[in-house]
């Protein structure tokens, strides 16, 4: 646990003997261990010596504290064994002590030991280990100096033993509680927080005890409204300290590697710019306990975040000063992944439990294994109220009554963005924009005219990291805190690999999916958003004004009517929506095969909200001013049924030369769904672009049947390089205008 005991006095006055007779050696780090690691032993005329340079002390100095600060940072219980006979090295030690959050106290080993006998103990040394009488003697007259550090307790060996035998894991008396809630991983979701409060009772009920079994931030929307939910409470609950508290003293300390803790940042700015200071959030992690037990009538009940083997759990009382507070923050795992400094998010909890029963006793953790509910092996029972709320999962919350009643209540943090057509909200502004500025996964890039386009980030993308606010930070255009234009909400295909969307049997239920449905062409090009800004139309690209943005403007200007560019600005400033559509170009080749075509392709018109919305009645407007121009406009058909949505989507997965097709149910609920033939040429697009980059000199295994055809054409990907619209790009349709991918589809 985080207690940090410095032992004080001169050579000989019996600290490293205190600490190998009580069994405090594996706790123990000094001076004496290290300088046996920088140095072996060198003759003299009186025996044996170690040998170090006052360069070579400053290293081994500096490497004792690089250690201290590493088993700080995990919390174990510490002695500091060296004479520690100066002011200023003790305040070095506490000041690391305190942004670890440690209690230290100076333990004075000299305190009633003679000079006589500090002597005789220094003539039995090792030779190498004696110190010249002349210098031990003023390092005793030291020693009897007292020390004065702020925040730090003096303590002789007597009073060192009162303190230790109470350090204690925290025990509660529940028997003056009507109802206690033990409270899941919020992760920085205040909605179901707010849900469990408001369905239960307030946090300064008197009668009811909440304590949060950690994780309060990271991850979720908004760790501000988390945070100034629970901070005014502090006195009335219990916070256990989960592995995203420890990050967040990390950061606020300065302790944290380089980057690292990216969403912990996010957290913290959040609180900070809701106009707390970073004194209050030191408050909030000075109330944080490694664990609680709860005495009942009917059970005790063991809370930690990361959930602990149950022979732990039974000898708490003996064990606890003993444990690293990262033991019980990350839970008991195997040796393989302890030893590694890593914990095994995947173990089950009967793991927890040995088989044998010790008392009445629940035990209740969060942290891992997400989706287990409750293990029961005779009469000891694992609780897991991790549920996974950040990432559509639920905030679990186990309520026990007076009677010894559990009961375990879920509460979601939002309604399912598993379409991705669900928007931020209703709020203000002001906090759409706080939720897009802060958030780890979303990018902000200033264009020109005080425009502001927002874009998830590749990591969200290839993480698979979605939230209400990700998914809507997609082409997003902000200025003055309003939208001016949009694009779709990120949607995605049937059983995306992230765990989002819709299955393909939920499209196949019209319970779930709103019938009758429109199946639209998926036109392969890049997404152009057009809106009308300060009477202008406006053209962007997902990142903003970009060449790709003025080249769909170009397109656009040499194919519409001047009449009917008036026409279309009329219509979207009336209805205040962006124009989406598909640029294509040849100096923007991608898979489908449209034969050196270039034109736009209008997708939809979507209001300029926070929220999601497609107009349609706009979109037919568009529809109808483009009828005189040369626009293509995408192939539709009305699905009334799953039979027959069914039969349309068999034919376009087989289907050749084409992309697939985006659906949209009765709800605006979008879905993409892909050909077999685009798909395939997809995901061997990037590795022909290493082979004719020449970063590799075949295809890889998987892609074995174009590698064959690469072979018998005779052809080198390399000289299939064509100018794009930023720099060159592989002519994938050149390399299939000569077979090489044009049948691929093993």
């Amino acid at each position: 646990m985080r207690y940090l005991f410095i032992m004080r006095g001169c050579p000989g006055s019996g600290k490293t003997t205190f600490l190998k007779e009580n069994n405090f050696e594996h706790m123990s780090l000094g001076f004496d261990q290290a300088r046996e690691m920088f140095s072996g032993l060198y003759p003299t005329f009186e025996g044996e010596s170690i040998s170090l340079s006052s360069y070579g002390m400053k290293k081994c100095i500096d490497f004792v504290f690089n250690a201290l600060s590493e088993r700080m940072d995990r919390g174990e219980t510490l002695f500091f064994d060296a004479t520690s006979l100066k002011q200023k090295d003790i305040s070095r030690m506490a000041n690391e002590g305190n942004r670890y959050g440690y209690t230290t106290y100076i333990i004075d080993m000299q305190k009633d030991t003679s000079w006589e006998e500090i002597v005789h103990r220094n003539n039995t040394r090792p030779i190498e280990d004696k110190v010249p009488e002349e210098k031990l003697l003023t390092m005793f007259e030291n020693g009897k100096n007292s020390v004065d550090v702020p925040g730090v307790e003096n303590l002789d060996k007597n009073s060192f033993w009162n303190v230790w035998n109470n350090i204690q894991i925290q025990e509660i008396d529940g028997n003056q509680y009507d109802n206690i809630y033990i409270v899941g991983d919020i992760q920085s979701c205040p909605n179901s927080l707010g849900k469990a409060i408001s369905d239960n009772t307030a946090l300064d009920d008197e009668k009811s005890l909440w304590i949060f079994a950690g994780d309060l931030f990271d991850r979720g929307p908004n760790a501000a409204e988390v945070f100034s939910t629970i901070y005014p409470h502090l006195d009335n609950i219990i916070l256990v300290e989960g592995n995203h508290e420890t990050n967040m003293r990390r950061v606020i300390s300065g302790t944290a590697p380089g980057k690292m803790f990216k969403t912990t940042r996010t957290s913290y700015n959040q609180i900070i710019s809701s106009g707390y200071e970073k004194s209050d959030i030191k408050q909030l992690l000075k109330h944080a306990v490694p664990g609680v037990i709860i005495h009942t009538p009917h059970k005790r009940i063991v809370v930690t975040h990361g959930g602990i083997h149950h022979d732990i759990v039974h000898n708490i009382d003996e064990k606890y000063k003993y444990l690293p507070a990262h033991s019980i923050i990350s839970g008991t795992s195997e040796r393989e992944y302890v030893y590694m400094g890593k914990c095994n998010y995947n173990i089950r909890d009967y793991h927890l439990i040995d088989g044998a029963v010790y008392d009445n006793t629940i035990q209740v953790h969060g942290h891992r294994n997400a989706g287990d509910y409750v293990t029961t092996i005779g009469t000891n029972t694992v609780i897991n109220v991790e549920n996974k709320v950040e990432f559509e999962g639920s905030l679990r919350v186990v309520h026990i009554n007076e009677h010894g009643i559990v009961d375990i209540k879920e509460y979601v943090e939002q309604d399912s963005v598993e379409s991705g057509n669900q928007s931020i909200g209703d709020e203000k502004s002001e906090k759409h924009i706080l939720q897009l500025n802060s958030h780890p996964y979303i990018i902000r890039k200033e264009i020109e005219d005080g425009i502001c386009a927002y874009n998830f980030s590749r990591a969200a993308f290839q993480k698979g990291i979605w939230d209400n606010i990700s998914t809507t930070a997609r082409g997003l255009m902000i200025k003055n805190d309003t939208v001016v234009a949009r694009g779709f909400n990120k949607f995605f295909e049937p059983n995306d690999w992230s765990g989002h969307g819709f299955s393909l049997q939920d499209m196949y239920n019209p319970d779930k999916f709103s019938y009758p449905v429109t199946v639209q062409e998926k036109i392969n090009g890049y997404l152009v958003l057009i809106s009308v800004i300060d009477g202008k139309l406006r053209f962007f690209s997902k990142s903003g004004i970009t060449d790709y943005s003025l080249e769909a403007e170009n397109i656009f200007y040499s194919t519409i009517e001047y009449s009917d560019v008036q026409k279309l600005i009329k219509t979207l400033h009336k209805n205040n929506v962006t124009l989406a559509c598909e640029a294509v170009t040849p100096l923007d080749p991608h898979i489908v095969n449209y034969n050196g075509s270039t034109f736009l392709s209008p997708l939809a018109c979507i209001k300029n909200d926070w929220k999601f919305q497609l107009d349609k009645k706009a979109y037919r407007n568009v529809q109808e001013i483009f009828e005189n121009n040369s626009i293509s406009m995408p192939e539709e058909i009305i699905v009334n049924t799953p039979d027959e949505l069914q039969e349309v989507l068999d034919n376009v997965k087989n289907k050749a030369n084409t992309e697939g097709v985006v659906i949209i149910d009765g709800n605006n609920n979008m879905v993409k769904f892909k050909s077999h033939y685009y798909t395939s040429l997809k995901k061997a697009r990037s590795d022909l672009r290493k082979v004719a980059q020449e970063k590799s000199d075949r295809l890889k295994k998987k892609n074995e049947s174009i590698q064959r055809k690469i072979d018998e054409a005779k052809v080198n990907p390399k000289d299939y390089f064509t100018q794009g619209i930023h720099g060159e790009v592989l002519d994938i349709q050149g390399l299939q205008k000569i077979s090489v991918c044009t049948t691929y589809s093993e």
